[in-house]
């Protein structure tokens, strides 16, 4: 793996007191981005600015830096007589900064290089300072030495023993050396939960807001970290993250104020991080969503199962010994529950000593689609584990052949003298059977012997038969 350059991010402050150079904008700006030429940026090294106005810092080189200056020098010195806060018979003027930051990068396991930094110096041009651990500022010879003349709040991402870097995930406060006076892990105190400690991770590919505000009177510098869209919390932290990785460093915004607060930074003007290599997927979206589908895939399977069973076993068809030897000669159960809306009692016909009769809108057919009627006059029927063998003639007495009777065997002879009593009962519009009276079948030869036929003709028909 590649150990990549930390680039830092400076800000040039002159604590020239000669006067030479006038403050620019009066001490006092805002950047929402940092597109030409509202913010004219003095950089060097791998730093740029992209279209969006997002200033990048790094840009994934390996052994680089890059620094981006405010364009003029700011005066943080003024003559006085006062000996409360004094640099050389000089008064440190009070400020306030804050920026906007994300450190984004490739690496899938969220590694990062080392951070950058917010920087006062008497010069804008750093060219013997070292990448990585230097953080662009100063090298293993003038690491030290007063004669820097550098402070530093420092954003670090990565662990250097020999700084005494307290973890990988820190903000210090560095005076001409990377060995921070005071470090403390990154984080704030959330304002809306009794001040509880939040720990932020600074390469999380999130915006964060850096507040840093000095009191020239009391001199205390206070530094404050806190989510992009998070209002400043009133207890100030310092604090750091350090890895070793490809990483790009982006300012989203900044804003600066001599003798007084910094401007408020309206967060929904500032530029978007680009997204860099793959997103994360929770823990819990890994296990969670495999599992979630395979238990879906199986309840889908055994609905899907139990659906055809319950379907088969609703139109299950129980088969008569004779249907196997002749075919069947039927409607299907699956037709006949259709046709009668489910077996409904709307439809119910009667009852009778074989089940329930129902009205349908089915009439048998024969292989050529002509209708005929069923055979009705006769069935054999057996119990449920009983003989096969021993049957028993049943049907409608009027109906039933006088063989059958006998023989106790069906042949289509008995069907043909079934077929024709339904006929002579359409024909005479009497019952076959009918109590206190003659069999229609013997009142019928009787007087066809007699050459009076017609008599047995319903007198519903008037007359209208041909014959």
């Amino acid at each position: 793996m590649l150990i990549v350059s930390l680039l830092a991010f400076i800000y040039f402050l002159s604590v020239n007191s000669a006067g030479a150079a006038q403050p620019a904008s009066n001490g006092r700006f805002v950047h929402h981005g940092f597109a030409a030429p509202a913010a004219d940026l003095a950089m060097d090294g791998v730093a740029s600015v992209m279209p969006s106005g997002l200033l990048v810092l790094t840009n994934a080189t390996y052994q680089a830096k890059g620094h981006a200056f405010h364009p003029s020098p700011l005066r943080f010195v003024l003559n006085t007589s006062s000996s409360s806060a004094t640099a050389n018979g000089a008064t440190v003027r009070s400020f306030s900064t804050s920026f906007v930051f994300a450190i984004v990068s490739d690496d899938p396991k969220g590694r990062s290089c080392h951070g950058l930094a917010f920087v006062v110096s008497p010069a804008k041009s750093f060219p013997t300072a070292n990448a990585e651990q230097y953080l662009g500022l100063l090298n293993m010879t003038d690491e030290g030495e007063p004669s820097n003349h550098v402070f530093a709040v420092e954003l670090d991402t990565l662990m250097n023993a020999e700084f005494g870097d307290i973890d990988s995930n820190h903000v210090g406060i560095d005076i001409n050396s990377l060995t921070s006076l005071q470090a403390k892990t990154a984080g704030y105190y959330d304002d809306d939960d009794d001040g509880v400690f939040r720990s932020l991770q600074l390469n999380s590919k999130k915006p964060m807001q850096v507040w840093v505000d000095y009191d020239g009177q009391t001199r205390q510098l206070d530094v404050t970290l806190a989510p992009a869209r998070a209002a400043k919390p009133r207890r100030p932290l310092l604090s750091a993250v350090v890895t070793f990785i490809f990483t790009n460093h982006y300012i989203l915004g900044w804003s600066f104020s001599l003798d007084g607060p910094a401007p408020s930074l309206d967060t929904s003007m500032l530029p978007m991080v680009p997204h860099v290599g793959t997103k994360h997927r929770s823990v819990l979206l890994t296990v969670v969503t495999p599992i979630a589908s395979v238990m879906f895939l199986v309840a889908l399977v055994m609905v899907v199962f139990y659906f055809v069973k319950w379907w088969h076993r609703l139109y299950k068809e129980v088969r008569e010994d004779w249907e196997v030897e002749f075919g069947s000669h039927r409607f299907v159960y699956k037709d006949l529950f259709h046709a009668t809306q489910g077996f409904a009692d709307r439809n119910l016909l009667g009852a009778g000593g074989f089940g329930r009769v129902y009205k349908g809108m089915l009439l048998a057919s024969d292989s050529k689609m002509n209708g005929r009627l069923g055979d009705f006059g006769m069935s054999r029927l057996w119990d449920h584990g009983a003989d096969a063998k021993t049957t028993h003639v049943v049907g409608t007495i009027g109906y039933i052949a006088p063989e059958l009777m006998h023989t106790g065997k069906a042949t289509p002879l008995t069907d043909v003298f079934a077929f024709g009593v339904f006929v002579l009962e359409v024909i005479c519009g009497r019952r076959p059977i009918k109590y206190n009276e003659v069999i229609l079948l013997d009142r019928v030869l009787e007087h066809f012997r007699n050459g009076s036929i017609l008599e047995v003709v319903d007198p519903h028909l008037t007359g209208s038969f041909s014959y």
